[in-house]
């Protein structure tokens, strides 16, 4: 179907990346939204008749809740411009479009549109169930001001593009709601609108009539000239259709720009928490941001699953024989934390990761290639794990030493700070106190953790208190007489009871575990091995319980290459926002990554690259 075009309108070249610059564009407005907010009354409390209602009335006892559903919104869309909104449910991009085709009228602000408009907001309004779909395409063009002759000259080619034609005369209720929809763009579209304004329509029917719709807004818009305004969840979508952009997020403008920036933020950031300042940090540095293409490349960078990452990160730090491999099962992250501990009483040692079944090919094949005299086994709670009878079978000479013990973490950090005591192997210093439940900060430590060697004694909720006594009691023997006391296990009273006569450090005591894991960076970044030559490499973590198995590996690299690292919470603003405040206190020649699968996206890549490239040039 063809649609009527409307006389009065000039065709407008168009293109949907064109990049109409704000401070020149001459062209003329055709929505102007200026400091809108959008404020609804909520009953405070249940009303259930109109007596009520007016009883609380009469004693001045009726209450509400005020809540605005847009906050100070301002934009300008100009003549042939394809305007996308962008936000997650909620955050007040369909009462934006309702209240620029007047059938809202904002609490405060002004709105001025200067076209005739065209609402696809909410298809199939106004349809008789009972009905067929022949009367209903009358009653719902009479209700958009179609006139019945403009219908009846167009009546075929709606129900072509419907494709309804088999079911015309059959009452609407029984079609399903995409048939539906199908009629009411067909109507909605008959004629060429100055302004068109579509509400998540995109979404509806199966994939080939979006497709067809898609085509028919494409066509307004190339053949037409017409100003779009689209609402849509589809990122790539109001990036390919789309040359200018808002993200509406909780009733507030995040960003607003060119199409490609906007869609940038918003599949990187949208969703993510944070504070008002960080959001407006990472905004403005966006942006802020050089093109892409005259940014530097970051440096070395680890990606994939934690078994490749940790077999590239182990063949780059080493460059001669391994003597020692200690194996964490993917278990627990307990694991993690003592293979470290172990692993730092070997010189020329590496962790690596294997499943609770068995050994990775990744892992098997560097194991293989690598040959090391020793393999240690960590691993609670895993007697007799079939891990260890592959070990075995590998064709090469080695030792094996099986490390798998009980299932009670206290008890098992307790075995393994005996075993290195009664073999009289070094250790640090001082020994680490950490609660279980400290997974992301435990996990940060790990590189401090092999550096010096340092016994853990990991505690779950004040359990096991004969081991973490017996524990802190060995390695008082041994002539330890500091503790590392991490996180909160500092408010645990009772474990903290059985560390008398010892000194403590006590790391990480912030409330948030974002604000601890910050800390414990901190501290052992300082006392990490300096580079040679004065050049500051920096790596960046992904911070998230779901990625603990990338830290596997971490620890040993990092004592063996000098390099710094420093953990951020991908879905927190406010870890990004310190994560580029640190990288700027460090200023590192080069940054680098450390990710899995799916952590970082292209932004977050892209954002590192400007910090990097700010770096330098603070330097220069």
């Amino acid at each position: 179907m063809k649609p009527v075009n409307k006389p009065n309108i000039e065709p407008i070249s168009h293109s949907a990346q064109d990049d109409h610059p704000m401070e020149t564009d001459t062209r003329p407005s055709m929505v102007k939204v200026e400091d809108v907010s959008m404020v609804f009354n909520m009953a405070s409390e249940q009303l259930n008749n109109l007596k009520e209602y007016a009883i609380a009335l009469v004693r001045k006892e009726l209450r509400f809740k005020e809540f605005r559903a847009l906050n100070d919104i301002s934009l300008d869309v100009k003549k042939g411009d394809v305007f996308g909104i962008l936000g997650t449910n909620g955050s007040g991009k369909s009462t934006l479009l309702k209240i620029i085709a007047g059938v809202l009228t904002p609490t405060y602000g002004s709105v001025t549109v200067n076209g005739h408009i065209a609402p696809l907001i909410e298809l199939g309004a106004g349809f008789d169930m009972d009905l067929t779909a022949r009367e209903n395409i009358y009653l719902n063009g009479a209700l958009l001001g179609y006139s019945k002759q403009l219908i009846d000259e167009h009546f075929d080619a709606i129900v072509e593009f419907a494709e309804i034609e088999e079911f015309l005369d059959i009452p609407i209720k029984n079609y399903s709601s995409g048939m539906m929809a199908r009629i009411a763009f067909a109507i909605a579209t008959v004629i060429v609108p100055e302004i068109l304004l579509v509400d998540e329509v995109l979404s509806v029917g199966d994939f080939m009539f979006q497709k067809k719709c898609e085509n028919r807004i494409r066509q307004l818009i190339d053949e037409y000239g017409v100003t779009v305004m689209i609402v849509s969840h589809n990122n790539d979508q109001i990036a390919r259709l789309c040359n200018k952009a808002i993200w509406i997020e909780k009733s507030r403008c995040k960003i607003e720009g060119d199409a490609q920036t906007v869609c940038r933020a918003y599949s990187s950031l949208g969703g993510r928490s944070g504070t008002q300042d960080s959001e407006d940090k990472i905004v403005d540095f966006i942006y802020e941001m050089e093109p892409e293409d005259s940014l530097p490349a970051l440096g070395k960078s680890y990606e994939g699953n934690p078994f490749t990452i940790s077999a590239h990160l182990l063949k780059d730090s080493i460059g001669k024989d391994v003597d020692t491999v200690v194996l964490a099962s993917s278990a627990s992250h307990t694991n993690t934390i003592m293979a470290n501990f172990i692993a730092g009483q070997f010189p020329d040692s590496f962790v690596l990761p294997v499943t609770t079944t068995d050994i990775p090919v990744d892992v098997h094949q560097l194991l293989l290639e690598e040959q090391p005299h020793r393999i240690i086994f960590i691993g609670c709670g895993r007697k007799d794990d079939p891990v260890i009878d592959k070990l075995h079978s590998l064709p090469f000479e080695k030792e094996i030493v099986d490390l798998s013990g009980a299932s009670d973490i206290a008890k098992y950090s307790h075995e393994l700070i005996e075993d290195s005591l009664s073999h009289e192997r070094a250790i640090g210093n001082a020994a680490v106190l950490i609660n279980f439940p400290d997974e992301l900060e435990s996990l940060t430590l790990t590189p401090y953790i092999f550096q010096h060697a340092l016994p853990v004694i990991i505690a779950r909720s004040s359990e096991g208190q004969a081991n973490i006594r017996q524990s802190i009691e060995a390695l008082r023997d041994s002539g330890i007489d500091k503790l590392i006391a991490v996180g909160t296990i500092n408010d645990d009273e009772v474990v903290m009871s059985q560390c008398d006569g010892i000194d403590i450090e006590r790391l990480a005591t912030q409330d948030r575990s974002l604000d601890r894991c910050e800390a414990i960076c901190t501290r052992f970044n300082k006392g990490m091995p300096q580079q040679e030559g004065g050049d500051k490499k920096l790596y960046i973590t992904s911070l998230t319980p779901t990625q603990w198995l990338n830290y596997v590996s971490v620890g040993s690299y990092l004592n063996h290459t000098g390099e710094k690292l420093y953990s951020v919470d991908l879905t927190s603003l406010d870890s990004i926002s310190d994560c580029l405040e640190t990288i700027m206190d460090i200023k590192p020649s080069s940054i680098g990554i450390i990710g899995g699968e799916g952590e970082f996206t292209s932004l977050d890549r892209l954002i590192l690259r400007q910090q990097a490239f700010n770096c330098s040039r603070s330097k220069n």
